[in-house]
């Protein structure tokens, strides 16, 4: 005996469950808005964290702190608000080589991410800090920087074609 269609009713929490199940299976990118929520998602991506400084002349007029991430340096503007971070991120250059239209002197190519109410800068190609900004912040604001250093070890790398 063939059975006949089953009633929505009856398939429901077969769907609600499969829902929740794949819904607790994913592990979503944490929302970013302030400083302690970078560095809580760095420390939960498993990278440590550890403010070296606090910057007492910021360029952009907010709390700047740099941090050493891993083996990079980092600095992280935080803002009062979105609006203000927009109006500072338009305050740089395309490709982050001037502010307010004058040059800045970087020792390597900076990479700019702004999200939530901060502005985050790296000055340099590492590439696993590239990779690890850009996983939980997004692609840079700027004209990306070439990565020198594969984030992998050179073994992996050379296996890889």
């Amino acid at each position: 005996m063939i059975p006949g269609p089953v009633p929505l009713k009856r398939l429901w929490p077969l769907l609600a469950g499969a829902w929740l199940a794949a819904a607790c299976g994913s592990n979503p990118t944490p929302r970013i808005e302030t400083a302690d929520d970078l560095r809580a998602a760095l420390r939960q991506a498993g990278a440590s964290v550890a403010e070296t400084a606090v910057l007492p002349h910021p360029p952009l007029g907010v709390p700047a702190w740099t941090w050493q991430v891993n083996q990079s340096m980092v600095n992280v503007y935080e803002f009062g608000s979105q609006h203000e971070r927009q109006e500072a991120t338009s305050r740089f250059s395309q490709d982050g080589l001037a502010l307010d239209g004058l040059p800045l002197m970087w020792s390597d190519r900076p990479s700019l991410w702004s999200v939530g109410r901060l502005i985050v800068l790296y000055v340099g190609t590492d590439g696993g800090t590239v990779l690890l900004l850009d996983g939980l912040l997004g692609d840079p604001v700027n004209a990306p920087a070439p990565v020198q250093d594969a984030p992998y070890q050179p073994a992996i790398a050379a296996a890889i074609p």
